[in-house]
This record gives structure tokens, sequence and C-alpha cells, in this order.
């Protein structure tokens, strides 16, 4: 069918742009000498801006968010996020963006071609439908499920009891597990049922739920997904190498590994190296991280570590464990010489800035002075990975800003877009015990059995199962996502009919290419805009809440979201609002090339003041059009 095939093509093309986009920057050594100011800038900006992000936490907390210091911090924060967002600009100006024309024609590609024992399944949930494909080799299926909203609330009351293991009682997280199953997976049994590996690539609150540990219908306790199939999560289909034609970099070291950081003043290993050291000053809290007091020391990722390097030869690891767990060493290394990255520590999620998302090693060096220990997203944007697999056994580090059409934005999709193959991380914290366990065995069926990551994975999980650990909530928090499968048979592109209605296919169709215009990637734009124009006063911070709003403005931005339209509001000290809308215009960014912006200026009474169009240059300069 035509139509179920061209609307899934349509619908991957809207996908993921912003991973491509950091996939397609490439850094030169001349051109990360010519950004070294720029470079040291930026985390400058992002150390403040954490800092800052902190202190507002703490006040709101304390005295809510109208407390006058509490807005002064927003007001703060909102500048440090312009002056963030312009030397990124400035940063990705200069990037070689070499993959943009592959990324940009793999989108109008044509079917995937899959292994014969694999599946892939995408899904869409729009504002009031809900659909799903499942592509095999030489044929595509689709369907219509439940509304968005019933699976979202049951994807969302899934994931809160995965990471409620002593409040929830297991019976509820199985009867959760199971019901999101009979929403998302039993419609699409007919054609899922005999495939051993499913490739994933999920929608809205779907990222957040471990496909793995959905319970399938039966008298068994430990009937899961992860016990009769390999699942592995993709980004989109036109990120997806099938075929090993993607040029990939030779590694030439097999490991690097990370592990056990020193987090606290009173940790032996530290006191070993004062009592050696000429350093008289004693270690203390650090303004670098005024977090850093809540990192506790993760004592099993010492022994994941053994058990992990005890599997290569020892002469081809390289380790940086304890006090040589450090931010400088780690950003110091050729990533792209190792064909296994793994690191296991803490990491932090923010859902809000996606660039203060990082992994955190440890908070003094080698002679015990205290150091920054944040790698953060930014950082890691910088690196070219070579790697087949990246290993972030941390918590949390599958998370991120999850953004319409984008999935989730944070660590280990960063590392995904920057050259990895496959990156395994956590949906939420784990057991350090348990994540050792799994991890050696991980590696185990990895390099003994020569298994891909998503069934080695599998096979992890499956071991911890039958040990007797049947509840999800301890074996499930991994997951691995993937750009690369082993070449199949190449897709024909024959369709065979799914209950969806031609009329219905046509529609959607028509709604796959309007979300080109993505309101995530719009608000984006609409955000430099404003920055680079100077729209509106310095001091001025974001309003994200529209209840928080002017009642009139309040109406002003209903009626914008009718229209589909994305909108920013920005208030001052001086009780100064200002809300923009805007909508990108498809014709007339054909027309020049560049995207193009409608724009409209309303004030605090939600009267229009001003409206026009606008276009941006490569930098991310603005002009406005003649009216």
């Amino acid at each position: 069918d035509a139509i179920a095939a061209a609307a899934f093509v349509s619908a991957d093309a809207s996908r993921a742009q912003s991973l491509g986009d950091v996939a397609a920057q490439k850094y030169s050594p001349a051109v990360r000498r010519a950004l070294a100011s720029e470079f040291q800038r930026r985390e400058a900006l992002y150390r403040e801006l954490a800092a800052r992000q902190f202190a507002l936490d703490a006040r709101v907390d304390r005295s809510g968010s109208d407390d006058p210091h509490a807005r002064h911090l927003m007001s703060d924060i909102a500048e440090l996020e312009r002056q963030a967002d312009a030397v990124n600009t400035a940063i990705a100006s200069r990037a070689v963006s070499a993959g943009t024309a592959r990324r940009e024609g793999t989108g109008r590609a044509s079917l995937p071609s899959l292994p014969a024992d694999a599946a892939l399944v995408s899904y869409w949930l729009g504002s009031e439908s809900t659909y799903a494909w499942v592509v095999l080799p030489g044929a595509i299926h689709w369907t219509r499920l439940p509304s968005p909203v019933t699976i979202a609330d049951q994807a969302v009351a899934f994931h809160h009891s995965l990471t409620r293991l002593v409040d929830i009682p297991l019976e509820r997280r199985l009867s959760d597990a199971q019901a999101l199953y009979e929403m998302i997976i039993r419609p699409l049994e007919p054609w899922l049922s005999g495939v051993r590996q499913w490739v994933v690539i999920p929608d809205g609150a779907l990222d957040y739920i471990p496909f793995a540990a959905l319970k399938i219908p039966d008298l068994k306790a430990d009937s899961f997904v992860a016990t009769r199939h390999d699942v592995a999560l993709a980004p989109a289909v036109w990120m997806l190498d099938t075929s090993g034609a993607r040029v990939r970099l030779r590694a030439r070291r097999a490991l690097l590994l990370v592990a056990d950081p020193v987090y606290q003043p009173d940790d032996p290993r530290l006191a070993v190296v004062m009592r050696t050291s000429a350093t008289s000053q004693p270690p203390a809290r650090h303004s670098l991280d005024p977090d850093r007091g809540q990192y506790q020391r993760l004592p099993f990722t010492a022994q994941e570590a053994a058990q992990i390097s005890a599997q290569f030869p020892p002469a081809d690891v390289d380790r940086l464990i304890g006090l040589d767990a450090t931010r400088d060493r780690l950003l110091s290394l050729d990533w792209s010489a190792y064909r296994f990255i793994h690191i296991a520590t803490h990491g932090i999620v923010d859902a809000q800035v996606p660039q203060l998302s990082a992994l955190i090693l440890s908070s003094y060096d080698s002679s015990g002075r205290v150091v920054d220990g944040a790698v953060r997203v930014a950082d890691l944007s910088l690196e070219s990975l070579a790697a087949d697999v990246a290993v972030l056994s941390a918590c949390d580090t599958a998370l991120g800003k999850q953004v319409p059409s984008e999935g989730l934005l944070g660590i280990g999709s960063t590392m995904l877009a920057r050259g990895a193959r496959a990156v395994v991380a956590s949906l939420w914290p784990v057991s350090d015990e348990i994540g050792a366990r799994l991890m050696t065995e991980f590696y185990r069926h990895l390099l003994r059995d020569s298994m891909s990551p998503a069934a080695a994975l599998g096979a992890a999980m499956r071991s911890v199962v039958s040990s007797g650990a049947a509840d999800p909530a301890l074996w499930a928090a991994y997951q691995v996502s993937v750009v690369a499968l082993g070449p199949g048979p190449p897709a024909r592109g024959v369709a065979s009919r799914g209950p969806a209605t031609a009329h219905e296919g046509a529609e959607l169709e028509t709604r796959r290419l309007r979300a080109i215009q993505a309101p995530a990637r719009v608000e984006r734009l609409l955000d430099g805009l404003i920055s680079d124009r100077q729209l509106s006063p310095k001091d001025s911070y974001q309003i994200r809440d529209p209840a928080a709003l002017p009642l009139p403005l309040q109406k002003a931005v209903a009626e914008a979201s009718q229209q589909g339209r994305v909108w920013v509001c920005r208030a001052s000290s001086y009780k100064t609002w200002l809300l923009f809308t805007a909508e990108m215009s498809l014709p007339l960014s054909r027309e020049r090339g560049a995207p193009v912006l409608l724009l409209n200026r309303y004030d605090a009474k939600g009267e229009l003041k001003d409206t026009g169009s606008w276009v941006s240059d490569p930098h991310g300069k603005w002009r406005r059009l003649a009216d």
C-alpha cells in the first residue's frame, strides 16, 4: 500500500532533526584552535548557569516563585541562556556541516533494509490519534492505536511505578506493564510475535518506558518482552544504517574505562593523597559544583570495572579510575580511538536546558585539588566517536528534554549523534550491585558470544530474571539505542494492508508533511530571533506557564495555539510583558532557502503591536523582509 509507505517515510523525515544537526557538525583541529576562547566562554557560562539554577531552585523551595530574589535570579538565568545561545551559534557556524546533504537525502529514502530476523516498530502520538507502523523485510503494516492521552497516561504511570521500588508494590508494576502492552504491542502481535529483534522508534511519553519490561499476558510472572525478544531503540530511520555503508573512523584501542570517581572529602583515597601531597589546604566544597555534596561513592563500579576490563587484553585498555577519573583527563583523550567506551559514574539530567545534563566525574584530581567534575552535553557534542558501543552506566543517562518529533535530547542521544553505533544508558537510578552484574553479563555476551548490543543486553536481562529477580524495576532500566544494524535483504516497499483506512492514510500523510514545521524547531528559531534582534529588554526572563500570564495574553496564547503558532512570553523587572507568536512559512522558506518566520508581537493588554516576516542567515542573524 503506497499510502502507508509514504506516510511512514514522511513521518520519519521530521524526526530527530536536532540530533542530525549535532551529527553534521565537524570540528577539525584548526577549527578547535580557532574556537578555543569560545569553548572557554561557553564552559564558564554553563558553570554560572548551573550555579544560578541551583540557587533559584533553593530559593523557590523556601519562598516561592514570586519572591523578588527568585525573580532576579530568573532574569539572570535568562540573560545567561541568551549569552550561551549566542556562543553556541558562533561555534556551530564554524563547524563543517558535511553530513547535512546525506541527512536530508536520507529523509526522502525508501523503506529501510532489515535483517531477516528483525522488525522495525515506529510510533506516532499525534494530538488526536496514535499510529504504529511495523516494517518487515519486504513489507510494511500499519494500524491505529488507542488515543495519545490514554497511552501517555499509562506510560507515565508505568515509568513512575518503576522508579518507586520501595513505595509501589511489584503487583502494581506488573499490572501497569501489562496494561501498556495491551495498548501498544497487542495490536501488532500478528506481525511481531515470531520476530526476535525489535527496533523501536518511540514517540512522546513512550520515550520514557522500557519496552523490554512490558508484561506479556501470561500466567508466568516472568513473561516479559525481554524474555522473548531483543529490543533496540532508534531515533529515526533516516539515521539508521542498515547496509553497513556508513563511513566509520577506525578505532585503534579496545576499551576506555571510567569508573569509581572520588566525590566526598572524607573518601579514604583522597586522605592518602593529602598525606603525601604538599598541598596544605584541606579539601572543601567549591562553587564549581553547588551540588557536590549529594554525590556519594559508587563502590560497585570499581568491581564492575575490574570484571569488564578482565575481558580485554590488559595492554588494550585505558583506565580512568578514582582520582584519575576527572573531567580534564577524560576530555584530553581522543575518543575516536576506542571501540568500546564505558563510563560508570553519577549522571544528572536537566529537562529544561539539556546542555546542562552531565556525567559527574571526580570532584578532586590526583593531587587532591578541587576540580569541576561535570562533563556536559556541550562537551560531548565536540567529540568524534568510532565506538561500536558506548555504555553510560549512570543514573538517568537515557533521559533528557522531551521535544516533539525529536525524542529525548540528552547525554545518550548526543553520543549517538557524535558517532557511536550503539549507546547503552539508563532510564532511572540503578542499584550499583545489580548494575555491575548486568554490565558484566552484557560484555560477556557481546565479546565471547559475538552478540549484537541489543542481543547482549537482552541475554543479560534474561540472566537476571532467571535468577529470581522478576521485578523489572531491578533489571529493566538499561536500554540500547542504535544507529546501525547488520545488513539484510533489500526492502521492496511492498505494503500489506493494515486496519487503517485509505482516508486516514491521506490525512496522516498531510499531517506528517506539516510536521516538518515542528513546534520545537520553530520555538528555537523564535528564541534566536528575539535574542539576535533584541526584541525584549535585556533583563527580561521567559514565562513558560500560560496560567502565569495576564488574562489578555492568556487569550492571545490560546488563539495562537489554535492557529498552530508557537509562543514566547518575556517579562522584565519593570513589569513589562511582551508576547511573541510565530509560525514558519514553508513557501517563503523554500523561496529564500532559509527559515522565514511570520511574527506577531503583543503588549500586556493583548493588543497586536507589530507583525512581519523575518529571515535568518546561516549564522543565525535575522533581518526583516519588506512587508
